[in-house]
């Protein structure tokens, strides 16, 4: 008679004879899978991806290493593959990105497990092919606006698997790591996801061979919308010192920057150093000639008001009309269709005009008749300028109302009453049409 602690016994040792059976029906389908993979002629997919399934889905073998390896080897091949009939055993578009999950789980387990059923030598020949899968989804998903989670999902696998590419195969194919950040950055910049576009920007400025110069442009773009100046400027000097050979397009950001926060003794520094580096550049020195302008405007407005405190100090100019003229002038040498640098030459000689008008007053009267002279004859220069450019057709709307408008007061200054009559009438003509405009 049996006793109940033996029969338990009994019934215990039944129970592992059924699961090392079990464990063993499993990799015998799991060898199953290998050589039906591996026989290219006779290639059975759609039976190796049941196989595969079963094997993955038993609790004795679904963590196996092996059993991944095999996994990632047919989803891969799912993935890529050409025939519509494999192709739809895929329905959920998911067999890219298992075939790499199932390579990330193999590479973590140790050598030793990586051994068994020829999984390493599988996995290390097939891992590009899950690359691949990856890549393709990737580059399909960012065709389309609103995708950059997929384009971000498919790309982080991609990156997370070409340390496993020993042999550099997906590299050959134009498939870096570099090309996977830089795909990402560009869908987070289509979807105009700029702090997206941050996180992968700073990874591309972490790899010492990346010399793409936008990418600290970029950079710089992003800051100075956030009127972070010194930052965006840090940039542009990092990418500077990385890629001289670009130092053009870092110059023209810092301009740029420089303009947008009015900084205009920096600005000078970079166009002395933009001009510097490309002298035959028309629009480095219109520019210079405008931020001399603006200097000089700005230093005359605060002599103006110190004069009107007899308690303050004239400060001693720094800045002179010359300074910009000549660069205005340089920027029409250099192309002489340059209206913008046409239009301030003008503007620059009437407000040099308006400036020794004023100074009559304050020189003596031996001088009051040559300093009246010198104000008629800048007056007159600049309304022949004004005039040019007016006959041109290239001022319009507002630009035109006040080309007009210093030209009126030219004529009063030098007591031209027939032009003063036209260009009156000019002013009013103009104006009625831009009311017309506006309602209309």
């Amino acid at each position: 008679m049996i006793n109940k602690n033996q029969f338990l016994t009994a019934v215990m040792f039944t129970g592992m004879l059924v699961t090392a059976v079990s464990t063993n029906a499993q990799v015998k389908l799991l060898k199953g899978v290998r050589d039906n993979m591996m026989d290219d002629a006779n290639k059975d997919v759609r039976l190796a991806k049941y196989e595969i399934d079963k094997v993955m889905q038993h609790q004795d073998t679904r963590d196996m290493c092996a059993a991944w390896a095999w996994k990632g080897v047919v989803y891969s091949d799912i993935a890529l593959s050409g025939d519509s009939v494999i192709r739809a055993m895929d329905t959920d578009n998911t067999a890219a990105y298992a075939s790499g999950e199932s390579f990330l789980r193999f590479y973590a387990c140790s050598v030793e497990e990586q051994e068994k059923v020829d999984a390493k030598t599988a996995a290390d020949i097939y891992v590009v092919n899950a690359i691949s899968a990856c890549w393709n989804e990737a580059v399909f998903a960012s065709q389309t606006k609103g995708n950059y989670p997929l384009v971000k999902k498919y790309m982080s696998m991609v990156e997370q698997l070409l340390p496993f590419d020993k042999e550099e195969k997906a590299k050959g194919n134009n498939v870096t790591r570099e090309q996977a950040l830089y795909a990402t950055w560009r869908a987070a910049y289509i979807d105009t996801l700029e702090n997206e576009e941050v996180v992968y920007l700073e990874k591309l400025m972490s790899i010492p061979t990346y010399m793409n110069s936008y990418i600290y442009v970029r950079m710089a773009q992003i800051l100075t919308a956030r009127k972070q100046y010194d930052q965006a400027l840090m940039y542009l000097d990092k990418g500077k010192e990385k890629i001289p050979q670009k130092s053009g397009d870092f110059l023209d950001m810092q301009i740029n920057i420089e303009i947008e926060r009015e900084n205009m003794v920096a600005l000078l520094a970079k166009l002395n150093e933009s001009i510097a580096t490309n002298p035959e550049n028309p629009q480095y020195y219109f520019a210079r000639g405008v931020s001399f302008h603006k200097l000089k405007d700005e230093e005359l407005k605060d002599q103006e008001l110190a004069s009107k405190d007899a308690s303050a100090k004239v400060k001693p100019s720094k800045y002179a009309f010359a300074q910009a003229l000549a660069d205005y002038k340089k920027a029409i040498e250099l192309d002489p269709g340059y209206f913008d640098a046409l239009k301030n030459e003008a503007i620059l000689i009437f407000d040099s005009a308006n400036y020794i008008y004023k100074m009559r007053i304050r020189v003596s009267a031996g001088e009051y008749e040559r300093y009246n002279a010198l104000a008629n004859n800048l007056y007159k220069q600049a309304l022949d300028k004004f005039e040019a450019i007016r006959a041109s057709g290239y001022l319009k709307d507002q630009d035109l109302l006040d080309a007009l408008k210093d030209m009126k007061t030219i004529c009063i200054k030098i007591g031209d009453e027939e032009n003063k009559a036209r260009y009156d009438a000019m002013l009013k003509a103009e104006k009625k049409k831009m009311q017309e405009k506006s309602e209309g």
